[in-house]
């Protein structure tokens, strides 16, 4: 064998074995540990307060709680949902948006943008914007956009704002049926931003 062939396996069996160590590293090292911050996140209660401040200062509107909460590298997300779930059917979700390629200020204005057009959302094809809401937040304002669903037999509102929060930005959506939808919860949670 010439020593061409040689260096080439050598070279080939080194490139083999650091893409069966990194495989084996993200399988069994990061892989887990991820897996399990999502799981703790979601279901302890002091995880999921740490990840709500990770998010944005909030406080969490009276009769709600915080029901969830997930770290998906660049998204954080939280819930918050009615204490007395019975016929309820209202969530307020808030995600915290970490992109490492864009400004706040350019995701921010992205985002708002994107809420204020009356674009077929979901299950909804013809929704229906009310009018934009301007919310005096403790350290700023925040746009409130609500949005009602004109098709027959959905009776689906939701509501919508980003601000500058701990993350990036931070995007509201609360969602609910007509005769369940809080839109005070959602005022109040904006309103307590600091």
């Amino acid at each position: 064998m010439g020593n061409g062939v040689k260096i080439l396996l050598i070279v080939v069996g080194s490139f083999i074995g650091l893409l069966v160590l990194a495989v084996s590293v993200l399988v069994f090292v990061i892989a887990p540990r991820a897996l399990a911050n999502i799981k703790n996140d979601m279901t302890d209660p002091v995880a999921q307060h740490k990840l709500a401040a990770s998010i944005a200062n909030f406080d969490v509107p009276p009769g709600y709680k915080q029901s969830l909460g997930m770290n998906m590298f660049m998204i954080k997300m939280v819930t918050l949902e009615p204490v007395n779930k019975t016929h309820r059917h209202f969530t307020i979700i808030l995600e915290g948006i970490d992109m490492p390629t864009a400004s706040s200020d350019e995701m921010q204005a992205n985002i708002d943008r994107s809420l204020g057009q009356s674009a077929s959302t979901g299950r909804c094809q013809t929704p229906q914007a009310s009018a934009d809401e301007i919310i005096k937040a403790k350290t700023r304002s925040i746009t409130l956009h609500v949005k009602n669903c004109t098709d027959p037999g959905n009776t689906t509102e939701t509501a919508m704002a980003t601000f500058p929060g701990t993350s990036k930005v931070v995007m509201v959506v609360a969602t609910g049926n007509k005769a369940d939808f809080d839109l005070v919860a959602v005022r109040q949670l904006l309103a307590s931003v600091r």
